[in-house]
């Protein structure tokens, strides 16, 4: 079997979600997953989403409503920032909605929820390839992460590098029993050769 490549895979990636943009009613199957791991937690970095990851603007209204500190991702001169999520947003770069930049947080973040193309098999994610994400954990090791989308798509290969992220939490919209026992079985959907699918 020929071994894919990153850029292959983030292809293919973008060929399976693309198909779901949009308003997708699943999407609170995620939501429902993220509120009993978020309750701990006082400060979190969520985002504001592309057409084709999972909404999570009714968590971030939940969040707010029990004065969880909620952060979004804003790129200010090619770096990605943590930005305190308010009223009104504007579509910036990559149309992404984003809060009007203001000053950095002094506290660490306790958590952060980081939308995913892909990931490979140790776990280490797959976006867009422009960095921001892993530049960002760089400087902010100590931040647990958990990865989602509405469906997350795994490689059978090792293709991430040092600097790229990982984890070994992630959502889309399977419940977690599911998800959990397909990983711990080792069976998983093929829906391309060397891609592994949780999802339906």
């Amino acid at each position: 079997m020929t071994k894919i490549s990153k850029a292959q895979f983030r292809t293919l990636c973008k060929t399976i979600l693309f198909k779901k943009r949009g308003w997708d009613i699943k999407d609170h199957k995620i939501i429902a997953q993220l509120k009993p791991l978020l309750k701990p937690y006082k400060r979190l970095l969520l985002y504001c989403h592309l057409p084709h990851e999972p909404n999570l603007m009714p968590l971030i209204a939940w969040a707010r409503r029990h004065k969880i500190k909620v952060f979004v991702p804003t790129l200010q001169q090619g770096h990605l920032h943590a930005t305190p999520y308010r009223l009104p947003l504007v579509r910036k770069t990559y149309h992404i909605l984003e809060p009007s930049p203001t000053r950095a947080y002094f506290k660490p973040l306790e958590l952060a929820i980081v939308p995913v193309l892909g990931i490979d098999k140790a776990g280490r994610r797959i976006g867009f390839g422009k960095g921001y994400y892993d530049l960002f954990f760089a400087t902010h090791p100590k931040i647990p992460i958990i990865f989602t989308a509405r469906q997350i798509l795994q490689s059978q290969s090792l293709l991430g590098e040092n600097h790229d992220i990982v984890s070994a939490r992630y959502l889309d919209q399977r419940t977690p029993n599911k998800i959990n026992k397909r990983i711990t079985n080792g069976i998983h959907v093929r829906d391309r050769a060397s891609m592994r699918a949780h999802g339906p």
